[in-house]
């Protein structure tokens, strides 16, 4: 499980392909719309669902991921993960 309580310009990441694969220069300063395009970026490249949360500023989130990467531009920051299955 990783919890993380995000500043805007925290930048975490298990993997790198996943880091330049969910596309994250594809984000802008609007939240819905990087979300989109990062979403559709991941899953056109790993298949299966990759979720996305884009925000404006600063949140806090709790998952279960071995794969997963954030990144911040200007006042928007995201999150892309796969969820873990239930073992």
């Amino acid at each position: 499980m990783y919890d993380v309580a995000m500043s805007p310009q925290v930048s975490l990441h298990n993997s790198q392909t996943f880091l330049k694969c969910s596309r994250f220069q594809n984000m802008s300063q609007n939240s819905s719309e990087s979300k989109r395009k990062i979403n559709q970026a991941a899953e056109a490249r790993f298949g299966g669902n990759v979720d996305v949360i884009c925000s404006r500023g600063h949140f806090s989130y709790v998952f279960s991921s071995n794969l997963y990467c954030e990144a911040a531009k200007d006042l928007v920051t995201c999150i892309a993960f796969r969820q873990t299955p239930a073992s």
